[in-house]
């Protein structure tokens, strides 16, 4: 792989992550209401959760715990 394949499969991954990432945030308004009715696993309610611990949502914000 010569450099230039390199910088393009960089590229690539970027626009994978970013499309990834669009993906998600629309999904996130379809669940509302719907995870009880999905009988979504146990287990990833338990992440969603865990994830969702370090959002504030009066302020909508993420909170930082670096």
């Amino acid at each position: 792989m010569n450099f230039n394949e390199a910088r393009s499969a960089v590229h690539d991954a970027k626009n994978t992550i970013d499309t990834a990432d669009l993906i998600v945030r629309e999904l996130a308004s379809i669940m509302i209401g719907r995870l009880r009715a999905a009988n979504v696993w146990c287990s990833d309610l338990k992440k969603l959760k865990r994830e969702l611990q370090d959002f504030n949502a009066s302020t909508g914000k993420w909170i930082d715990r670096t």
